[in-house]
């Protein structure tokens, strides 16, 4: 774990550097505040502190503190914007744990060569049943704000002047926040088709009824309404009920990669197999093929650092033209089928 601990570490900072968050001449955080943020011993913090001092990226002053070391950087200059992004946790910052990681690299490296400067706020979002509020202080001076893993779960209440950007959000906020996503309707028929090609026209959708999945379940519903006909089951959770799963003749279509491997790994535990070998299932986001824990499944999904380069970009859209509202930017998905 501790090695797992340093490299999300050190991953987070190397980006945080090479899109100039952190730049020449900056006092990094404490090793007691990084600590504290990662969920990590002082001795992992240091350890990674250390190996970032070999890099030759960071000077560490014994009694001052950690500095970026501008002989590798260049020379420093002022953003042209400064963006917070708001992501739920620090394991989101794990891209073999989280699918908001492989997007949170493609922000940074677009703004890197965009010349922002972007702020990580973690603020547990999917754990909580409240709305949320965006604290005044943490938008302060920043031009833009980007959300990661918020997924409409909750209502969202945020600074008005300033646009906004969310990933997998069906809420524009009237007209205050834009989304990127997956194109619903290709989606779908996508999952017609592939379904089509096991002799399967019938389907069961598992869904959360809000934001993007009720969006999507019911373009995937009309879809399939000359077909066999699409069943919709309503999520409270992201633990089904495995009686749900009761007609092999069927195909059983789930929104969310989470939703798909948490169902899996439970019925493993149950029957001792696979629920592919039983069932045919397939997953809507592609989370199982980013993160190596995840039961491998049928998924239609896209490419999240793809999605975080458009965020970014959309971001900067919507501060360079104010005027423009929010928009849906929805992203081409494919079919990957594990061999």
């Amino acid at each position: 774990m501790a090695k797992n601990d340093r490299l999300r570490l050190l991953t987070h900072i190397r980006a945080m550097i090479g899109c100039g968050t952190f730049r020449e001449g900056d006092k990094l955080p404490s090793l007691r505040a990084l600590a504290g943020q990662f969920d990590m011993t002082m001795s992992t913090a240091r350890n990674a502190m250390l190996e970032l001092e070999r890099a030759g990226l960071i000077s560490m002053r014994q009694g001052d503190g950690n500095y970026v070391n501008g002989g590798k950087l260049g020379k420093s200059k002022p953003p042209k914007w400064q963006i917070a992004i708001f992501t739920d946790g620090t394991t989101s910052l794990e891209p073999t744990h989280s699918y908001s990681a492989h997007a949170l690299l493609g922000i940074q490296e677009r703004a890197a060569e965009c010349d922002c400067r972007i702020e990580i706020f973690f603020s547990e979002f999917y754990s909580r049943t409240e709305p949320l509020t965006i604290d005044k202080n943490e938008v302060a001076g920043k031009d833009a704000l980007i959300f990661l893993s918020l997924y409409d779960k909750n209502p969202l209440a945020f600074p008005a002047g300033i646009p906004a950007v969310g990933l997998l959000m069906g809420e524009m906020y009237g007209g205050r926040m834009s989304t990127v996503g997956l194109d619903c309707f290709i989606t779908a028929r996508l999952a017609r088709q592939y379904f089509g090609s096991l002799g399967i026209d019938r389907i069961k959708c598992l869904y959360f009824d809000f934001g993007f999945p009720r969006d999507m379940f019911h373009v995937v519903k009309a879809e399939f309404s000359e077909a066999g006909g699409c069943e919709g089951l309503t999520l409270a959770d992201n633990h089904p009920p495995l009686e749900w799963f009761d007609d092999p003749s069927c195909g059983y279509l789930i929104v969310g990669g989470s939703i798909s491997n948490i169902t899996q790994q439970s019925y493993r535990k149950k029957y001792g197999r696979a629920m592919t070998d039983d069932f045919r299932l397939l997953s809507i986001d592609g989370k199982s093929r980013y993160l190596p824990d995840f039961e491998p499944v049928p998924n239609i999904g896209i490419d999240w650092r793809q999605a975080g380069r458009t965020l970014l970009d959309e971001a900067i859209f919507r501060i360079t033209n104010p005027a423009v509202p929010g928009r849906r930017l929805s992203m081409l998905p494919d079919l990957q089928i594990p061999s």
